[in-house]
């Protein structure tokens, strides 16, 4: 890499553009189609590394673990543990999921972030997943590879859409196990998928608590019971994700 002149930071790289259509919730990394760039360095100094792409995890990872088979960029390295979301379709009408002129920034986007967030919790359309049998029938879904494709680390079933974590340990591709979730469920239920998904890979111990914590917190955020553990169909009730029944 070329030293910078005497003095002077290096041009930033642009951020590379995402998607405006999974829901990004606003704790810890909030998930969703375009992320939060890190930090500028202070004047006169270098940024330690490049920015990364929205929505990229900040891993010293090959660019050819990344794809993008639509517009959101997807992490693709076996034996990861990852935070996935995916929703419902009709989940976020396209007038709410889209940006306003005031939302265009950096200084902006978390305040994108909490409305987006709010919206999916607020239940627009079918609400399909809100039917016990849904969401018992989402949970076993996941349960049944676990131990043998990945293992559960934590979960959660919300009326319009899903938060799950997982540590990937088979050779199956990220993508096609969601796939295989979304196949296997509307097959047996009145739902109607995303077609894509968001996933982030966990960079720390302190990152894993973080984002187990938001996926069991999202139920008592959107109001549907007092504590995590009262909600059913999540791990926060005691059912180790590590050993599910």
């Amino acid at each position: 890499m070329t030293r910078p002149p005497e003095g002077r930071a290096p041009a930033r790289p642009r951020n590379t553009p995402g998607e405006q259509d999974l829901a990004p919730p606003t704790a810890p990394n909030p998930p969703g189609e375009q992320e939060l760039a890190p930090p500028r360095a202070p004047e006169g100094r270098a940024p330690a590394r490049p920015r990364t792409p929205p929505g990229e995890p900040k891993l010293a990872a090959p660019r050819s673990l990344w794809t993008r088979p639509r517009r959101l960029p997807h992490f693709n390295a076996g034996q990861e543990t990852q935070f996935i979301t995916y929703r419902l379709a009709d989940s976020l009408p396209a007038d709410i999921a889209r940006r306003r002129a005031d939302e265009q920034t950096e200084a902006t986007q978390e305040a994108y972030y909490h409305r987006i967030d709010d919206a999916l919790d607020a239940g627009h359309g079918s609400r399909a997943l809100a039917d016990p049998q849904a969401a018992e029938l989402v949970i076993g879904t996941w349960q049944h590879f676990h131990g043998e494709r990945y293992v559960l680390h934590a979960w959660v079933v919300m009326p319009t859409h899903v938060h799950v974590l997982i540590q990937l340990t088979g050779t199956a591709p990220l993508a096609t196990i969601i796939q295989s979730w979304k196949s296997f469920s509307s097959r047996r239920l009145p739902v109607d998928w995303q077609r894509d998904y968001w996933d982030r890979c966990i960079r720390s111990p302190e990152h894993y608590a973080a984002t187990v914590a938001y996926i069991h917190d999202n139920p008592v955020r959107a109001g549907l019971c007092p504590t995590p553990q009262a909600w059913p169909w999540s791990s926060a009730g005691g059912a180790s994700s590590s050993s599910p029944s």
